[in-house]
């Protein structure tokens, strides 16, 4: 959860995951980076969400390729839904940033990685689809994966092997 502290004299505290982030009003807030990349194998796919199980769905996506096919990356924008994985039933995406603590004036423009059809797979740094996932008989793998602003996600991850 990020905590938000109006200082005064146009500044704004952000509080996430232990740190502290100090933003001028004047500034905008700054948006994560969405990656796609195609072509994972499927081991080295499993091996990345072995190594790091608490950050997948948030800082990083492994799903099968066959499964969502060709993927773009655009922007949460009004109305859209994602069913999160875990979970049934479908939620906004502007519910699942706010409860994420992101700043309103940023909601809108948040990175979201979809299908073809327009179907949100992945709302970067936040939450996954229940239908990015790597299955057991898997043999393509698509990774996707997020640049985060500092303040907003822990530090970078090695994806080596």
């Amino acid at each position: 959860i990020t905590r938000r502290l109006d200082l005064g004299a146009g500044w704004t505290a952000r509080v996430h995951a232990e740190r502290i982030a100090l933003q001028s009003h004047d500034e905008p807030t700054p948006l994560p980076s969405a990656h796609i990349v195609t072509e994972v194998a499927p081991d080295r796919a499993r091996r990345i969400l072995a190594r790091w199980p608490t950050l997948a769905g948030r800082r990083f996506v492994v799903a099968d390729a066959d499964t969502v096919g060709p993927l773009r990356v655009g922007r949460a924008g009004a109305g859209r839904r994602l069913v999160p994985h875990g979970m049934s039933g479908s939620r906004l995406l502007r519910d699942l940033l706010a409860e994420a603590g992101v700043p309103e004036d940023a909601r809108a423009a948040w990175p979201v990685v979809e299908t073809e059809r327009g179907d949100v797979l992945w709302l970067a740094g936040i939450r996954a689809s229940a239908e990015a996932h790597l299955r057991v008989d898997s043999t393509r793998a698509t990774l996707l994966y997020t640049g985060a602003p500092s303040f907003w996600a822990p530090p970078p991850l090695r994806l080596d092997p």
